[in-house]
């Protein structure tokens, strides 16, 4: 349940690694690891199927981290999940147009 992010790109990716950890886990082992992980089938995102587990079997821990008066770490998070959510809707609504 840990998926592979390249530190080498944007810093955005860094700060969204920062943004959901503990809901999604990210980690680099270097090019030339990650390379290997990836050819026997480690991803970079988690499937849908796995990202709807990982928010249902870890939101509990997610928000439970937040300290009092952190209103600004309480919506980053809140942001986070909901667009989680609706990656899932949106992986929803393409697989019912398929079928």
């Amino acid at each position: 349940q840990v998926f592979l992010r390249s530190k080498t790109g944007s810093t955005s990716s860094t700060n969204e690694d920062q943004d959901t950890r503990g809901l999604i886990d990210y980690i680099d082992y270097g090019s030339e690891a990650n390379a290997f992980l990836q050819s026997i089938g480690v991803l970079s995102y988690p499937s849908a199927e796995m990202l709807a587990n990982l928010l249902i079997d870890r939101q509990a821990n997610y928000f439970s981290s937040i300290k009092e008066n952190q209103s600004e770490i309480v919506s980053m998070k809140v942001r986070i999940y909901l667009n989680c959510l609706k990656q899932l809707a949106a992986v929803s609504n393409v697989a019912r147009q398929l079928n």
